[in-house]
């Protein structure tokens, strides 16, 4: 019986009625509609609806052999060839179809019959060679035969070859292109080559074969067939728009034209797990293929996150009882849209998957072909018009006999190729499961896929275990990834906090006043030079009333009084407040009212700004230039909890936030950067404004480890002959700065000047692998490193050393530094697997409390760490994964997620996707709700219409291609593409 057949259960909706099983079962010519009978003999020979699309797709990749059908069989005994060849000839002869062409004529694919009557069989002998060597060459062949393309027109579409490993073991491998086979048609040959092999050893002769019907016919009467209106209607109201598109987190960015390139990985589960599942079954009054499928669609679930998915699976046309033993194509595809949600249960699961299933089989009579030019999905060369992944379910039939003096054994062959993302086949025999998932290796990496056969099979026990437990928590994680999550909840706390963040830089001070510590423009500042200046702005602040903990704001012009000023301000026990002078006042004052100021520490030009302010304003450069310093004057002790400053951040989404770091946080951070970075700096230049927290980098990590600091002039970094000439003439080994400026810097610098630099930091933007590219080029021996962290964790908890091959896919942004604790969680605030996308948390010694005067804001960031009483995580609002070493790849802000026809996009993806064209250099994308203006001749496309071309305009020899596959453009598109076409020309 067809396997796939057995998937529609016994007991359906409306008890008292024959379930589809039944009713196939009880088939008979009788009850079949107008059985199919032989086709007129004038008639041409038609080509079935099948058949039609694979002749479709291989036109389209001509040279592409994802469509063979290759089958691996070891024969184990004394053959006899010549019975082989000939029972295999008859095979050939008896079967019109495996004598088939398929051509153009007069712009109609037509068929013909080749009346040729033996077929050639490749011999190869390796009994004389080592065993390594045959095995090693036995898999060469069969996966050279595999990997063969058939001119459907010209060629024989049947190749078998035939290779002798000993006198008692050979192997048999058959290769047809899929437009004349399938899975059950291999099943008849095997039958059939058994059944002949023993007459012909046995001297017995052949009976006569009263074989009436060919492929021919069942074309014919398939042609002639109505589609009926009901089951029509039922795809159109199953399929209706939006169609998901089933975002599995990837390895490789996806290409515009996939080769289809492949592999598989097996996976054996054990006879007590195959068992429970298989009395489960019975149990809830399901098949296995209903169960599997729903098992399967608990993991892409989990994977995506996505409540509405599509899977496809295959059928079999063979409802009429003459069709058994028939050769060809019959092969149907049927859509599966099923809504898992994290409140169900997998039992509420498992009957959905069940309804949804009967019914899909119960219209099963609109060929996939005609569905999809009714309801016209949208097309893409990259993808299936309606689903990514496969589903199918195969109960292995029993081996026939070759007779006692040979054994056939069928093994399953990796051909290198996969049509899908992802197709799962769940096989059982003799009451045992095995999974293979067959996967584009031009998506997923090798281990990728291995996981998730673990997660896979972990699911099914934790099912089996609990089947009413909701879907989100059956357990799915491994081994490795549960230690893996284990080690990142606990942090070591190798730094000593006493005294507050300034000590550090007092201490360099002591050991060494005389090394610069400073410079700005052609000034330099010793650090003793330095320390004396800021403790005689401290001494002055503290005798003008400052006490320990009290908020200070900031507010300099770039140069050392900057530094100055905010390490005055820490020797008397507060915290400092930077505000930029740029800012709009409005925001400086909201900034100074929301903190709650007790001063303002200034330069006597800038005093203008605060004219409105209560608090006391304390003219910076007067003091240093004219007190006197009183060594009587003691400066208070800090504990570790005490602020050390607040950075209020930038306010997008509403008002700026305060973001108060104490020195407990401020030291982790910067006394950690000692042990990941292989030197520290010698002298860094410092680009950033104190107002943000990526400053800290350079103020504190070269300060408190006696390096010297340049500070850039206000707005150099539009100026790159002038920062060039920087870096060159105080041998700047450290810097940080935005991958955007440094991409800038390495395009249109001077090699020559770069080359005192050790290493570099890029930080506060998506580091795109152009970069890397572009940084291996010009400075191959400077380290690169790719940073992350919000404000709220202390300037940074990732980090990655980048290296070359990081230029082949997205830069990440490493693993947990400074004690960091890092988690990816999906919304129920549980782990995700690796490779799985969830949101960023941070937890650990560089977390800030909260925000500053605002509960509201730090309730919903900061929130009750999951397995640690009174503690917290902080909600970062970034999405990001695991990859398969622990890296972390970041993909972009939560709330810039756009969907589009069902894709669920990164606008930052889309920007790296259109900068890995050379031609490009810089990319900004935003989404419109609205048509675009008539002024770019595109006022009637919406915008799923253009970004369905975006991609496709990248790649030029990819533009006539989308302009064949993508349906419905309207004329101002066709013209819109053909300017681009012409301009690129």
């Amino acid at each position: 019986m067809n396997s796939i057949l057995k998937i529609v259960e016994k007991d359906q909706l409306n008890k008292g009625k024959l379930s589809l099983l039944d009713k196939w079962k009880n088939r008979s010519e009788k009850t079949a509609p107008k059985g199919i009978a032989p086709k007129p003999d004038k008639a041409a020979i038609p080509i079935s609806y099948g058949q039609k699309r694979l002749w479709l797709l291989q036109q389209l990749f001509p040279a592409n052999s994802f469509y063979n059908y290759t089958e691996y069989y070891r024969l184990k005994g004394d053959l006899n060839e010549e019975a082989l060849f000939k029972s295999v000839e008859r095979i050939f002869k008896e079967h019109d179809i495996l004598r088939s062409n398929f051509f153009i004529e007069a712009d109609r694919i037509k068929v013909s019959i080749n009346n040729i009557n033996s077929i050639d069989i490749v011999k190869h002998d390796l009994s004389n060679k080592s065993v390594e060597k045959i095995e090693n060459e036995v898999q060469f062949i069969a996966f050279k035969e595999a990997q063969t393309t058939f001119d459907l027109a010209n060629d024989v579409l049947v190749r078998i070859v035939l290779v002798r490993k000993s006198e008692k073991e050979h192997v048999l491998i058959i290769t047809m292109h899929h437009i004349i086979t399938d899975k059950w048609s291999m099943g008849v040959f095997r039958d059939q080559l058994a059944m002949y092999y023993r007459t012909l050893c046995n001297n017995e002769p052949f009976e006569i074969s009263d074989k009436k019907l060919q492929y021919a016919d069942f074309a014919f009467w398939q042609q002639q067939q109505k589609i009926p209106d009901l089951q029509l209607k039922y795809w159109k109201d199953k399929l209706e728009k939006p169609l998901p598109f089933l975002n599995l987190p990837l390895d490789f960015q996806r290409s515009a034209t996939p080769g289809f390139k492949g592999a598989f990985h097996k996976k054996e589960h054990t006879v007590q797990l195959s068992e429970k599942v298989l009395t489960l079954c019975k149990q809830l009054d399901v098949t296995p293929y209903v169960f599997m499928l729903t098992a399967f669609y608990i993991i892409l679930h989990r994977y995506t996150a996505q409540e509405d998915i599509l899977i496809g699976t295959p059928i079999s046309n063979r409802d009429h009882t003459v069709l058994e033993d028939m050769i060809g194509f019959f092969n149907d595809t049927l859509v599966l849209r099923c809504k898992p949600t994290e409140a169900s249960t997998f039992k509420e699961l498992l009957q959905h998957v069940k309804q949804v299933t009967f019914e899909a089989f119960s219209n099963k009579n609109v060929p996939f072909e005609l569905l999809v030019n009714e309801l016209k999905p949208e097309r893409s060369l990259s993808t299936n018009p309606f689903f990514q992944v496969m589903f199918l379910y195969h109960a292995v039939p029993e081996t026939p006999s070759f007779g006692t003096d040979l054994k056939l054994e069928h093994q399953p062959l990796d051909t290198g190729i996969s049509k899908f993302d992802l197709t799962l086949y769940v096989s059982e025999d003799k009451g045992e499961l095995s999974s293979i998932f067959e996967f584009s290796t031009e998506l997923f990496e090798t281990v990728t896929i291995k996981r998730m056969h673990e997660h896979f099979n972990i699911l099914l026990e934790g099912i089996v275990n609990d089947p009413g437990q909701m879907i989100s928590e059956i357990p799915m994680l491994t081994d490795e990834e549960n230690l893996f999550l284990e080690n990142t909840k606990q942090p070591e706390r190798p730094f000593s906090f006493n005294g507050g963040i300034h000590t550090y830089i007092e201490k360099q001070a002591e050991m060494n006043p005389q090394q610069t510590a400073i410079v700005f423009k052609d000034k330099e500042w010793s650090y003793d030079e330095l320390n004396s200046a800021a403790n005689k702005l401290a001494i002055y602040l503290i005798k003008n009333g400052l006490k320990n903990n009290d908020i200070i704001g900031l507010c300099v012009e770039r140069s050392p009084k900057m530094i100055i000023g905010l390490l005055a301000i820490l020797k008397a026990g507060a915290a400092y407040l930077p505000i930029d002078p740029a800012y709009p006042k409005e925001r400086i004052n909201y900034i100074l009212s929301n903190a709650n100021a007790k001063a303002l520490v200034t330069e006597t030009k800038l005093t203008a700004l605060f004219d409105s302010m209560d608090a006391v304003v304390f003219e910076i450069d007067r003091i240093i230039e004219n007190e006197i310093q009183d060594q009587s004057v003691e400066f208070p002790d800090n504990n570790e909890d005490d602020l050390a400053y607040i950075i209020y951040t930038s306010g997008s989404s509403g008002q700026p936030k305060g973001v108060p770091i104490s020195h407990k946080n401020i030291i982790n951070s910067t006394l950690s950067r000692t042990d990941f970075y292989k030197n520290d700096p010698e002298t860094f230049l410092l680009m950033s404004s104190i107002s943000f927290d990526s400053s800290k980098v350079g103020i504190f990590w070269t300060l408190c480890t006696g390096g010297t600091l340049v500070i850039s002039e206000d707005r150099m970094e539009q100026d790159m002959e002038r920062m060039m000439g920087v870096i060159k003439s105080h041998n700047v080994t450290h810097t940080l700065m935005l991958p955007s400026l440094y991409m800038l810097l390495l395009k249109y610098g001077n090699k020559s000047s770069l080359t005192t630099l050790k290493t570099i930091i890029v930080a506060g933007e998506s580091c795109p692998a152009s970069l890397v590219s572009e940084h291996f080029n010009t400075l191959p021996d400077t380290f690169l490193y790719n940073e992350y962290g919000p404000t709220e964790a202390s300037v940074w908890c990732t980090a990655h050393l980048v290296q070359k091959n990081d230029e082949e896919r997205s830069v990440p942004i490493g693993k947990a530094t400074a004690n960091a604790e890092l988690y990816i969680l999906n919304e129920n605030l549980k782990t995700v697997p690796f490779g799985i996308v969830g949101e960023l948390f941070i937890g650990g010694i560089g977390l800030s409390k909260g925000y500053h005067n605002n509960e509201e804001a730090t309730a919903k960031a900061f929130i009750a760490h999951p397995w640690r009483k009174d503690e917290k995580i902080y909600r970062t609002g970034d999405l990001a994964r695991y990859r398969n070493d622990g890296t972390i790849e970041f993909l972009g802000r939560k709330d810039q997620q756009v969907k589009i026809r069902g894709f669920r996009i990164e606008l930052d993806e889309i920007e790296r996707v259109i900068l890995s064209d050379a031609s490009i250099e810089q990319a900004v994308v935003t989404i419109e709700s609205q048509n675009y203006s008539s002024t770019n001749k595109l006022s009637q496309a919406s915008t799923d219409e253009i970004l369905n071309v975006l991609q496709e305009l990248i790649s030029d020899e990819e533009i006539d291609k989308m302009l064949l596959s993508v349906e419905n453009n309207n004329e101002e598109i066709q013209s819109y593409l053909l300017e681009n076409i012409e301009q690129k020309e």
